[in-house]
């Protein structure tokens, strides 16, 4: 995976809240306190995606037929 430059600076990552990081640390053994904040950057935005995806039911209209494009596919 490519590294994207931000505007992070070491000073923004030594606010982070060292028990937070800690405990986070101790959850996942052996990774890095980097390592353990992309984890959780990466499983928030899935989160939110996933909250994105959901806040869209019922939203969207479909019409057709599930069974009939089921009996069309070829394995």
């Amino acid at each position: 995976m490519a590294k994207a430059k931000s505007n992070i600076s070491q000073a923004n990552l030594a606010n982070l809240d060292p028990e937070l990081v800690e405990e986070a640390m101790k959850l996942n053994k052996g990774m890095t306190p980097e390592e353990v904040l992309n984890k959780a950057l990466r499983h928030y935005i899935i989160g939110v995606k996933n909250k994105e995806l959901l806040d869209m039911k019922g939203k969207i209209y479909w019409d057709g037929d599930l069974n009939e494009m089921r009996s069309n596919r070829s394995f």
